[in-house]
């Protein structure tokens, strides 16, 4: 049985609405300049995990979602049921919501020290603002779909695992679609660029640090195989 912990708590597999609250916890507690990784099995549980984290945030920090999977209006739909009120929030100037293609390959290209530069940019303009920096998450599959694998690493290791700037991140990694693409085995290089580990499986939905997640671990919560 896999047992997580961050910050001090720890706690035990369970049933994922009765662990809900955990997660809620751990996402509450996310120091600024958090670099954290989501390593999801499902759609509720991207948006369960992703949304929450934004909705905490929406009267303290500018948000950014970046979406690979669904539509900007889908991702403005699920928001309700997270307590954002996009339309209200994008109003003034507190909410970016932009496909991933946008945000990282704005110009058909991805250049690492543009894509911080502009994350850092923001959050220090929302400080400006007397907000608490930035808020943001992003799915981060169109890297799979491009095949541009080490350029993602790199990108993620580029961030390091605390952020210099004003924010509290979620890169989101679909565990179907990076099976799918081949590449499995960066998962364990990416969850090490990361300060706080999600993982989402069968078994239920986790949270830990990634100097103590081992493979036969994230094997235990996925059910996906990433040792060779």
């Amino acid at each position: 049985m896999y047992t997580q912990a961050i910050n001090g708590h720890k706690g035990k597999f369970c049933n994922y609405r009765k662990l809900n609250s955990r997660i809620l916890n751990a996402l509450n507690r996310m120091s600024s300049g958090t670099h954290a990784v989501l390593v999801y099995d499902s759609q509720e549980n991207k948006r369960e995990v992703l949304l929450n984290h934004l909705g905490i945030g929406v009267n303290r920090a500018g948000l950014v979602y970046g979406y690979a999977e669904e539509s900007g209006e889908s991702v403005r739909k699920q928001m309700k049921r997270f307590g954002i009120n996009a339309g209200h929030l994008e109003k003034k100037d507190q909410l970016a919501i932009k496909s991933t293609e946008e945000l990282y390959f704005g110009d058909g290209r991805m250049d690492a020290d543009r894509v911080i530069k502009s994350f850092a940019d923001l959050a220090w303009e929302y400080r400006g603002r007397g907000l608490d920096g930035i808020r943001g998450a992003a799915e981060m599959s169109p890297f799979f779909r491009r095949g541009m694998m080490k350029e993602l690493v790199s990108y993620e290791r580029a961030l390091h695992r605390k952020f210099f700037f004003p924010g509290r991140g979620i890169c989101g990694y679909n565990l179907v679609e990076l099976e799918n693409s081949g590449h499995i085995d960066i998962l364990m290089p990416i969850i090490e660029a990361h300060d706080v580990v999600f993982l989402t499986g069968p078994k239920g939905i986790t949270v830990s640090r990634p100097d103590i997640v081992t493979e036969r671990e994230v094997e235990t919560v996925t059910n996906i195989a990433i040792r060779h």
